[in-house]
C-alpha cells in the first residue's frame, strides 16, 4: 500500500458537474498536502466496471482507506454517501464530511445535516456556504485583468480551493482520535463487515490484505502532512 495517507472521497459521481468537482477538489488537497495524501476517486475505479461490482470495488477501496472525506452538498446527503459513512465510523476510518451549500439539509442544531449524521469524536463537519467565499474571492481577483467567464473560473476555484484547505485542517484535527477504534479490533471488525454488509468482498480482503491494513493503523507516519 502508499507510504501517503490514502483518503477515499465518498459522493455522488452521477454528472459531469460533480465528477469535475471531484477531481479539482482532490487535485487541491493533493497540492496542499504537497503529495503526502493520495485521494482516491470511485469514479476512477468503477469506469467501465459492470453496475454489479460498482459496490464491492468502492467497499474494497474505502475499507482499506485511512480516512474518508464525505461529500454533503445537497439537500439531501446521497444515500450512498451515507452508507460510506456508517461502514467507515464501524470499520474505525475517521471521517471529514464537507459541505459548502447554503441550503439546509437536516435537523441538527450544530450542523446543516440530518441530526443522524452529527457526531462522534473522529467524525469532523467542515462547511462555510459558496455563495459567501464567492464574494470574498471576488474582492480579491482584479475583475479588469480577465474576461467575465475568467472572471467567474477563477472565483468558483477559489471557493473550491478554500474548501480543500478546510478540509485538510480538519483531517489534521483527527490525528489525534485514529484509532478510536483500537488497532487490535480492526481486524475482527473488517471480518464482521464482510459477513454482514460486504459479502462481495470476502475473496478481496484476504487475510495479507486485512494484516496490511492493520499495519498501516498503526503508523503515525503517514499522518504527517
Amino acid at each position: 500500500m502508499s507510504e501517503r495517507l490514502l483518503v477515499y472521497s465518498a459522493g455522488a459521481l452521477f454528472d459531469s458537474y460533480t465528477r469535475l468537482v471531484n477531481v479539482r477538489l482532490a487535485q487541491h488537497i493533493e497540492g496542499i498536502t504537497r503529495g503526502r495524501v493520495q485521494v482516491n476517486l470511485p469514479q476512477s475505479f468503477v469506469a467501465g466496471q459492470p453496475l454489479e461490482r460498482v459496490r464491492g470495488l468502492c467497499l474494497y477501496h474505502l475499507i482499506c482507506s485511512d480516512l474518508v472525506i464525505a461529500n454533503a452538498d445537497g439537500t439531501q446527503v446521497d444515500d450512498g454517501t451515507v452508507f460510506e459513512v456508517a461502514v467507515a465510523m464501524f470499520a474505525g476510518i475517521p471521517v471529514v464530511w464537507h459541505r459548502d451549500d447554503f441550503r439546509g439539509a437536516g435537523d441538527s442544531p450544530r450542523v446543516p445535516l440530518n441530526i443522524m449524521l452529527d457526531g462522534g469524536s473522529a467524525l469532523k463537519f467542515v462547511g462555510t456556504p459558496a455563495i459567501l467565499k464567492d464574494a470574498t474571492a471576488r474582492r480579491e481577483i482584479d475583475a479588469s485583468e480577465v474576461s467575465t467567464l475568467g472572471l467567474e473560473f477563477q472565483v468558483a476555484n477559489a471557493t473550491l480551493t478554500q474548501r480543500a484547505h478546510d478540509i485538510v485542517n480538519a483531517m489534521r484535527e483527527l490525528r489525534s482520535c485514529r484509532n478510536f477504534l483500537p488497532v487490535e479490533e480492526v481486524a475482527s471488525t473488517i471480518r464482521t463487515l464482510v459477513r454482514t454488509v460486504a459479502s462481495e468482498l470476502h475473496d478481496m480482503l484476504t487475510p495479507q490484505v486485512i494484516d496490511g491494513i492493520v499495519g498501516r493503523r498503526r503508523r503515525s507516519d503517514i499522518w504527517e502532512f
